[in-house]
């Protein structure tokens, strides 16, 4: 019998559905009573949408974020589906309250999501001690140390990139670059996680790619499910997750599957290789992980199983996020000549030297371009928490309320959903410039200065979260686009295609597409390269 008809996929769905109806009702009245009701913001649309559709489905990302921005600044309240309120921060002030203080966690949506797919035991999923005690095992992995010795694993993979261009004979026809380095990126983390670099099956890879394109392709009725799903208990998002048919459902369940069996096949392998061979595990990031459950101590308290649930969290960010900045940077350099013929300049003066990290951190040019770039593209442009208790949020700048009161903090309800808008904070121009909605890397180098807090792990950048939860692979990430532009630019020459127009969509991740000959819309960004003599 399908799972989906069977009767305990039905009397879930009907649980679900009674269950909504009253918490609906509790959220509306909540919503009414909240103080983040008398901050300003868009008028909504409809009571069934609020101004969800122009949020998550706009024609381009940011077209009416960043104009919503402008006209109420960097705190400002979106009415959410079915009467509800969503407080919008691009404060620094705000979002370092945010992301170091202990009242807000993943949004239920979010929370148990990542569980249903990655593992409830999976660094991104657990909360406390014990992500406390899988970040510290993790890091060690991730380190300023380890990445360096990354290097030769990213240009290895970077060559890769360079023997596919020969190959497509590109002399300067439209070539679309994006799934080369979606390839790379999924080589260089695979290799470093599991010392294989195809190690993750073309299905695998498929679906995490699918995983990250899933909210690009919302629909009204999805937006308000969402909604529906926030106000129930996890419980009941878990069991739609199971047995739903249709997609996001039967794609969670796709990706849950193939990411277990992935990560305990590979920890299974390790061990039995070993044994069989009488040597040391490897020394990638499972095998390190493996190592210390055997040395006396085991000080992070890791189980096998543990550590295998880690494996697909680990292959999913790393193969999707970098290389999404990677393509926005090569259409950056394709639609500015001058600026990529001054930054090969840069790299054609090392040339003869290899690409370590000495060499990398010494060249200005390239390293201002790939901070401008993660700037404007990061990765993850919004991410929601939600409030676990009552509290307070200060802000930078203080803002009037309809009421004409001037208020300098806000007060936050427990369970209060707060999205952490980081498209928007790296274009403010309090924070960036005038000029913040321009790409230019110079602000890096003309000693412009307008942050007043201090945010992230990168150049004062969100993009790779910070606190507790900042992105473990922040250095690999950055290790992996010096390398790929040093090696490419110094080959080829990346110019517009007249015949692709590009628009950037907000998926899991911010996501290129553009329509082919057909008009069938496609990922990536098809741009005119020519090899250099």
């Amino acid at each position: 019998m399908d799972a989906v008809s069977s009767p305990i996929g039905a009397a879930c769905t009907a649980a679900a559905l009674l269950a909504a109806v009253y918490f609906v009702k509790q959220r509306i009245s909540y919503s009414r009573r909240s103080n983040v009701a008398r901050i300003p913001g868009p008028p909504s649309r409809s009571w069934l949408l609020g101004n969800m559709m122009d949020f998550f489905l706009p024609p381009e990302y940011g077209t009416y974020e960043m104009a919503w921005q402008r006209e109420y600044g960097p705190v400002y309240r979106l009415s959410g589906c079915l009467g509800t309120d969503r407080l919008m921060l691009s404060d620094p002030l705000a979002l370092q309250a945010l992301m170091h203080g202990h009242d807000f966690d993943h949004d239920r949506v979010l929370g148990t999501t990542v569980g249903f797919i990655f593992g409830k035991d999976s660094v991104i999923a657990t909360r406390g001690a014990d992500h406390k005690r899988l970040r510290a095992a993790l890091s060690s992995m991730f380190n300023a140390g380890a990445t360096r010795g990354y290097v030769s694993v990213v240009q290895k993979a970077a060559l890769e990139v360079v023997e596919f261009l020969d190959s497509q004979e590109v002399d300067g026809r439209a070539t679309d670059v994006c799934p080369a380095l979606h390839s790379a990126a999924l080589r260089i983390i695979s290799e470093i996680v599991v010392s294989d670099p195809d190690a993750v099956s073309t299905e695998y890879s498929h679906v995490n790619a699918q995983l990250a394109e899933l909210p690009c392709n919302r629909t009204p009725a999805s937006l308000i499910t969402e909604c529906i799903m926030s106000l129930l208990p996890p419980v009941f998002m878990e069991s739609m997750f199971a047995y739903a048919p249709g997609s996001p459902p039967s794609v969670f369940r796709q990706a849950r599957d193939l990411g277990t069996r992935f990560g305990h096949d590979i920890v299974r392998r390790k061990l039995e290789e070993a044994e069989a061979d009488g040597v040391e595990l490897d020394g990638d990031v499972l095998g390190e992980m493996l190592k210390s459950v055997r040395t006396k101590g085991n000080k992070h308290q890791l189980t096998d199983g543990l550590i295998a649930d880690q494996a697909a969290v680990l292959i999913f960010s790393g193969q999707e996020t970098t290389a999404s900045t990677l393509t926005f940077s090569l259409w950056e350099l394709a639609r500015n000549p001058e600026l990529q013929a001054e930054l090969r300049d840069e790299i054609v003066s090392k040339a003869d030297i290899d690409p370590d990290p000495s060499v990398l951190e010494n060249m200005p040019l390239l390293n201002a371009f790939i901070k401008e770039a993660l700037r404007l593209y990061p990765a993850e442009a919004s991410t929601d928490r939600t409030a676990t208790v009552d509290t307070v949020l200060p802000m930078s700048q203080p803002i009037r309320t309809p009421s004409g009161e001037v208020i300098s903090e806000i007060r936050i309800r427990k369970g209060q959903l707060v999205t952490a808008a980081i498209g928007s904070y790296q274009r403010l121009e309090s924070c960036w410039g005038p000029d913040a909605q321009q790409f230019r890397p110079s602000r890096w180098l003309n000693g412009e200065n307008y942050q007043a807090q201090t945010l992230g792990a990168y150049a004062n950048l969100f993009t790779f979260w910070g606190g507790a939860r900042m992105c473990l692979g922040w250095r690999l990430a950055v290790l992996e686009m010096q390398v790929m532009i040093f090696e490419l630019l110094r080959r080829f020459t990346f110019s517009v295609s007249p015949e692709a127009e590009v628009k950037v969509l907000m998926g899991q991740i911010l996501v290129p597409v553009y329509k082919n000959k057909h008009g069938k819309r496609m990922k990536g960004i098809p741009l005119l390269v020519k090899r250099l003599e």
